[in-house]
């Protein structure tokens, strides 16, 4: 008899307590009538008509937790959906042992007041506080919650409120920040007793992050959040840490005969004021008010229906940007924008969060990952948490740059930190801060030597082109820049070479497409798109700028995005056919052409073409086939053709293959030949000696061979 009775029970307490004793059962009931929901303008989540054919649509689940059972029906029909939730868990008074054995069933508990179980729990001077304002009553005779502050967290509180002569309070202790005063004035202690009871039975296994509870104190809220613990940390009966406005829960689901206690580390200050509302009143952050004011951010932090997370810098933190980019964030613009939503979470995140020896992650609003990780404090600045330095608590670090000074000052829409520094973030750069946290030096000093600083911080839309430093070698600027860098001074010529590195609009090279696109000096730049795959001939994963190649690309900053070439980008001033008649090493390959009658072709600015041209020592030593071009000329037009490529092949585009994954290009007379790169690359059977001779329409390969 009594192992059944133990199987029975083993099953009833696995699937739900079911029917057995000390257990009470809740049925809750919902009716809504989709038709009147979706004219009210809800969305319909179906298209078909159940009402008119009487279909009955039934949906049932259940969830087993640690305290409770509960089941959930959902029924559609003629239109209107029922949702029956039944709960069946231990009576009050009654419990399970929170042990993970779940043959146990509901026991009984032995209880005692609210009173008497916050004293033994360790909140006795909260309790003095409560008989002194008469709210014995209240904690007796109603179902209540509560979230105690320690004896000492309590003590340590009420002297700091002593001293500073805002409220009265039994006992006087001495509180770690002095601004707390300025958010208690004209607060009692009757009113900071209300602010820690809720009505009725909070049990900590119901709670949901973010959840907000009223308290008794004029509906002042207390906010709940749920962070993992530690990895190793088996510490705890629970596997989850929780706090109310922050405050960790240092002891929870204490109950008493009308009530739970929880027991929280620190005393919990009415919360009146959303996060701009906190910023306005400090009178270290005149800075960031200021933007948050003019980026029109002060809008989102006023709403209530949201909770976030602001790493606030303080004053002190704007003073230490440099000039440029103080000013860029005052003027309020998209990179001010940027950079101030660097430091908002979309969520409440807490100081307790973050623990020794983890890094902690959260994402903010610009979809970029934040890190978070406690190390000692620096030894240059006094930490503003006294409590912290005497504890040796260690500071919280973000993105190992800035220190938070103060933490976790809640809002009523979320909670604020105090940090030192200001998170630098590349989408908020101008693009003279970019340049110089990307290590493009000599770029960014020609801007700044040349005075154009100003003006190319300001552009929007732009997609930068920059040389690397080393592409810069033997350059007349960088020589310049070395020797007479006074000369650079508002020089028009060397704008216009800045100006051609710079194209609109802002261009990732995700959208990069085979074209020539315009700068801002109204000369074009030609993009081409390469596979170097030896399957995937279709995939285009190398980038050209008039073939100098992309070798780091995509760093957004305020309005722009920064693209690094392996090579100075200079502007044609000719055609092919002026290239070809300006170097005398071609001139003999140029009379081929003129005897042709092919020059019109590359004379045409609306051609995109490659040409292959041996040099004239080659066509010496082929002078009885030079001579016989001249003479034939179907053989010299054909010949020609073989040279010329209808389309621009930069040598970047050329790399190495294996057969049988081999590449062609075709001639303008429809000729396969092949390209492959050794020790240098090759098209047939010709090596290219000299590559991406730039013209305005199309590029010069020069060869070591004729193609045949």
């Amino acid at each position: 008899m009594n192992l059944y009775k133990e199987i029975i029970n083993f099953i009833f307490a696995t699937y739900g307590l079911l029917m057995i004793p000390n257990v009470c059962t809740q049925r809750q009931e919902d009716i809504e009538d989709i038709k009147a929901s979706n004219d009210n303008g809800e969305e319909k989540k179906s298209n078909s008509q159940t009402f008119h054919f009487g279909v009955h649509l039934t949906l049932n689940s259940c969830v087993e937790r640690s305290h409770k059972h509960v089941c959930k029906s959902v029924v559609n029909e003629n239109g209107k959906t029922k949702t029956v939730s039944i709960t069946r868990q231990c009576c009050h008074g009654y419990g399970r042992r929170n042990d993970g054995d779940v043959t146990k069933t509901c026991e009984k508990l032995n209880l005692v007041s609210v009173m008497e179980t916050s004293e033994k729990l360790g909140a006795k001077e909260f309790v003095k506080s409560a008989k002194h304002n008469q709210l014995e009553d209240m904690l007796t005779k109603k179902n209540v919650t509560l979230f105690l502050p320690t004896d000492a967290s309590f003590t340590e509180f009420s002297e700091q409120m002593f001293e500073s002569n805002l409220v009265v309070l039994p006992q006087v202790a001495r509180r770690r920040r002095s601004t707390e005063g300025d958010y208690l004035s004209g607060f009692t202690s009757k009113d900071l007793a209300l602010n820690h009871i809720v009505d009725d039975w909070i049990d900590i296994h119901d709670i949901e992050n973010e959840q907000i509870l009223q308290t008794q104190y004029e509906n002042l809220t207390i906010r709940m959040n749920i962070y993992p613990r530690p990895p190793n940390d088996n510490s705890y009966e629970y596997m989850y840490r929780y706090t109310a406005n922050c405050a960790p829960l240092v002891k929870v689901n204490e109950m008493a005969e009308n009530g739970i206690v929880h027991m929280i580390d620190r005393v919990l200050t009415p919360v009146t004021k959303n996060l701009m509302e906190l910023v306005r009143s400090r009178s270290d952050m005149a800075v960031l008010r200021t933007v948050l004011e003019k980026t029109n951010l002060a809008d989102l932090l006023e709403k209530e229906t949201k909770h976030f997370t602001l790493f606030a810098p303080n004053d002190k933190a704007f003073g230490k940007l440099n000039e440029h980019l103080r000013k860029t964030i005052k003027n309020g613009n998209e990179c001010a924008m940027n950079i101030i939503k660097n430091h908002i979470l979309e969520m409440s995140f807490c100081s307790v969060a973050v623990v020794d020896g983890v890094r902690t992650s959260a994402e903010n609003s610009l979809g970029l990952k934040l890190n978070l990780e406690r190390a000692d404090a620096s030894n240059d600045e006094t930490s503003e948490n006294e409590i912290a330095d005497l504890t040796g608590i260690k500071s919280i670090l973000i993105n190992g740059k800035a220190k938070i000074l103060e933490t976790d000052i809640i809002g009523t829409n979320g909670i604020l930190h105090v940090i030192d520094t200001v998170l630098p973030t590349e989408s908020g750069l101008p693009i003279s801060s970019m340049l110089q946290s990307q290590n493009l030096t000599v770029f960014g000093e020609l801007i700044e030597y040349g005075g154009f600083a100003d003006e190319f911080d300001d552009m929007m839309n732009v997609s930068f082109f920059v040389p690397k430093d080393d592409a810069f070698e033997g350059n007349k600027w960088v020589n310049m820049l070395k020797e007479n860098p006074n000369e650079l001074k508002g020089n028009a010529e060397l704008k216009s070479f800045l100006m051609y590195h710079i194209a609109k609009p802002l261009t990732k090279t995700c959208d990069l497409t085979e074209e020539v696109i315009k700068t801002e000096n109204g000369n074009g730049l030609r993009v081409n798109l390469y596979s170097t795959h030896s399957v995937l001939n279709n995939v285009m994963n190398r980038a050209t700028i008039n073939c100098a190649r992309l070798v780091h690309f995509d760093d957004i900053s305020c309005g722009s995005v920064v693209h690094q070439v392996d090579r100075v980008l200079t502007p044609p001033t000719t055609n092919l056919l002026g290239a070809l008649e300006a170097n005398e090493n071609y001139s003999m390959f140029l009379r081929l052409i003129q005897k042709s009658n092919l020059t019109h072709m590359l004379d045409d600015v609306n051609q995109n073409l490659t040409m292959l041209v041996p040099t004239n020592d080659i066509f010496r030593e082929l002078k009885e086939f030079y001579d016989e071009l001249l003479e034939n000329r179907n053989q010299l037009e054909r010949f020609i053709r073989l040279h010329i490529l209808d389309d621009v092949l930069c040598c970047a585009g050329i790399v190495q293959t294996q057969w049988p994954f081999v590449r062609v290009v075709k001639t303008i007379n429809d000729y396969e030949l092949r390209i492959s790169r050794d020790r240098r690359p090759k098209i047939a059977n010709a090596g290219i000696t000299k590559c991406d001779i730039i013209a305005k329409n199309g590029i010069i390969l020069e060869i070591n061979d004729v193609i045949n």
